[in-house]
């Protein structure tokens, strides 16, 4: 496939994350947009894109429908599109997007040692061109944990582990640049992560932007609400209500 570079290796990676309090600056809230209604008793990973003056979500809505929503930066409105994905309660299976170099997207997602699951627009940034394509046809059986990464050279790779559980390491030496980065997590305002969901057990999860923006001004999360893993198994009644999903911009003090 001529716009995405594919790896074969399976891999397990790992996500470097600190929070640093009082050590960044305190954003506020300074704008809610609605997105859309989104599962609770389950907690999944949605994912936020900014690219130019528009931005995309892709995450899974209230019937478990895997769904593509973009934006101009300018609007609070939504184009939206269903994608023929449908998730039960794993909550392995994330979604993760990148644009490439002709700003065609791409996404991939819902997978837990599953046949490959991966979608690209066929038409840059029209979401209605999103077609069911494979890699390569190999090793594409029992794929999981999906991850896009820009190489050095500026050439988009897609990576998966390939089979069971288990740990295979990415070459650091040509990899070190995208591999090892440690994400501080900035101090987000307090009421942005205080939970509105009357339920025991109930959490804010929050998906950063995948695209750094220019300035530290500004920044933009997707927020919902859901109760924590349960370590999988699918969770019995009684169960959380739907979750509001929103796109929360915020802006420095």
């Amino acid at each position: 496939m001529n716009r995405l570079s594919s790896s074969l290796s399976g891999f397990l990676f790992a996500a470097f994350c600190l929070t640093v309090v009082g050590g960044e600056p305190q954003y506020r809230i300074a704008e809610e947009i609605p997105l859309d209604t989104v599962p609770s008793w389950f907690p999944v990973g949605f994912s936020l894109l900014t690219h130019g003056d528009d931005q995309y979500a892709a995450y899974y809505n209230a019937k478990h429908q895997m769904v593509v929503a973009k934006r101009r930066l300018d609007q609070v409105t939504w184009q939206k599109v269903e994608l023929p994905s449908k998730i039960g309660w794993d909550s392995h299976n994330y979604i993760t997007m990148a644009i490439d170099g002709v700003g065609n997207l791409h996404l991939a997602g819902n997978m837990h040692c599953v046949p490959l699951i991966y979608f690209c627009t066929e038409r840059p940034g029209n979401i209605a061109t999103f077609k069911r394509l494979p890699m390569t046809g190999k090793k594409e059986s029992r794929c999981t944990y999906p991850r896009f990464i820009n190489d050095a050279e500026g050439n988009l790779l897609f990576m998966y582990r390939d089979g069971g559980s288990g740990v295979i390491v990415l070459d650091e030496e040509t990899l070190e640049t995208t591999s090892r980065k440690v994400t501080v997590q900035p101090e987000y305002a307090r009421e942005l992560q205080r939970p509105t969901i009357d339920f025991k057990g109930i959490r804010v999860k929050l998906a950063n932007d995948l695209v750094l923006p220019p300035d530290d001004t500004t920044k933009y999360v997707l927020r919902w609400e859901t109760l924590g893993a349960n370590h999988d198994r699918p969770r019995q009644p009684p169960l959380p209500p739907a979750s509001e999903l929103k796109l929360i911009r915020l802006t420095r003090n």
